[in-house]
């Protein structure tokens, strides 16, 4: 139905365990707790993927095999997999009908400073998956969070899965103070990122199905 751009992500359903998360983590070989619940979501692929996504980053978390900015990066990774269901599970959810939700996009992205953050259809869009999702945070955030640096976290998050391991860890090496994703990973955490997530997650299961005037 929907889900991530990513390619290559290793993506793994367990099929039937909507609702047994000990059967997910055993499974998956994973050590880690739940640190959100996806119980609000209604679609059991979607809610599946979500569930997997975030014991994977929590288990990295864990993992102290690995140098930490390794860890942390796999823990973004997979933080921001979750931002992308979840986005996208909302706004099918709540704007079912494409026109509208190109519509709905257009106008909440029509603020952005960069014209080239300024959704304009295609024509071509056939469902919420056809549409970037940098368009789509920054339309969630101008809607529910406008004017909140948050959207800059999840921002940076879509740009540490686009530029891959090799090429953050040599901007966590480099220390340029000019480089946004370098001051992402000096100055958030753990803790923070997952905080923002919880954010986010907490605002969609308040928001979800609520079309706006």
């Amino acid at each position: 139905m929907f889900g991530r751009t990513s390619a290559g992500s290793g993506v793994v359903i367990v099929e039937h365990v909507a609702d047994d998360v000990a059967a997910i983590r055993e499974a998956l070989e994973i050590r880690a707790n739940n640190s959100i619940s996806y119980s609000f979501v209604n679609d059991q692929r979607t809610r599946d993927q979500l569930i997997i996504d975030n014991l994977r980053m929590e288990n990295a978390a864990l993992d102290l095999k690995q140098k930490e900015s390794e860890r942390f990066y796999t823990f973004c990774i997979n933080a921001f997999y979750q931002v992308e269901n979840i986005i996208n599970y909302y706004f099918y959810t709540t704007y079912p009908d494409i026109n509208e939700l190109l519509s709905i996009i257009e106008d909440y992205t029509r603020q952005e400073k960069s014209e080239k953050f300024q959704y304009k259809r295609s024509g071509k869009e056939k469902n919420v998956s056809d549409i970037q999702i940098a368009n789509k945070i920054d339309a969630y955030c101008n809607i529910f969070f406008n004017g909140d640096k948050f959207k800059m976290t999840l921002g940076q998050l879509r740009q540490v899965r686009n530029e891959g391991e090799h090429r953050c860890m040599i901007i966590q090496q480099e220390k340029d103070e000019t480089n946004s994703l370098y001051k992402f990973f000096k100055y958030n955490t753990f803790n923070s990122v997952r905080i923002a997530l919880i954010k986010l997650v907490n605002s969609i299961k308040e928001n979800i199905g609520q079309r706006l005037e």
